[in-house]
């Protein structure tokens, strides 16, 4: 199993390889328990925790209201969903097996897509204030757009392997793991980046809490 977490801790969604997603509230105990049609490769919560987003392996996009106890499917009869992150209350992007981004609403209507470079779409992240979206893909690859025009303001392909987690610092940086086992940070005002070095054997993932930034890596270790 995999999890994901709500911004403020209060929900925890573990994810099985055969369908089933269970979200946990915060003592620990099953709050929700769904089985699903295939696999959910990404799962993500809105803004205000109230909806539950998931992307699924066969392409179905699943929408759960916590508030209602409803579960609203959509199939666009697409390419596995690898990556999902929320854009605001009712709003979410999903990245894709074919390297097609594309942003929905809740009620299951396409708002806009974007191409993105490198093949499979195995990370996203949003930046609100700056109103742009990262990606990271399977040939490490990293691509930033401005999301008013779906320009592309960042294209590099400074990894030599996968590109599993992106992430928007407050500053506007940005920060991308790989399975090459380096952090690279972006400044975007500049166009100027930095590797560094993590010792992992490859990232799997990044989160930051104010100046700290905290990798986890195949070595299963977590290092700040």
């Amino acid at each position: 199993a995999s999890l994901a977490q709500s911004t403020t801790g209060q929900f925890i969604v573990l994810k099985y390889e055969c369908g089933r997603v269970t979200l946990h509230d915060e003592p620990s105990a099953v709050y929700r328990d769904v089985m699903l049609s295939s696999e959910v490769k990404a799962a993500t919560f809105s803004n205000d925790e109230k909806l539950l987003f998931l992307g699924l392996s066969n392409g179905d996009i699943g929408v759960l209201d916590l508030d209602y106890e409803s579960l609203f499917m959509f199939n666009q009869k697409m390419p596995s969903v690898e990556s999902i992150v929320a854009l605001g209350n009712d709003t979410f992007a999903t990245g894709h097996a074919n390297g097609l981004i594309y942003t929905w609403n809740s009620n299951g209507e396409k708002l806009s897509s974007m191409k993105g470079e490198g093949g499979m779409v195995l990370t996203l992240d949003y930046d609100s204030g700056r109103d742009a979206i990262a990606s990271g893909t399977i040939d490490g690859t990293v691509v930033v757009w401005k999301m008013n025009d779906a320009v592309p303001v960042l294209r590099n392909n400074g990894h030599a392997g996968a590109v599993r987690a992106v992430l928007f610092l407050e500053d506007g940086r940005l920060i991308s793991g790989s399975d090459d086992d380096t952090l690279i940070v972006w400044d975007l005002s500049n166009n100027t980046h930095r590797k560094i070095e993590t010792n992992h054997g490859g990232v799997m993932d990044v989160s930051s809490t104010g100046d700290v930034i905290a990798t986890a890596g195949l070595d299963g270790v977590v290092r700040l």
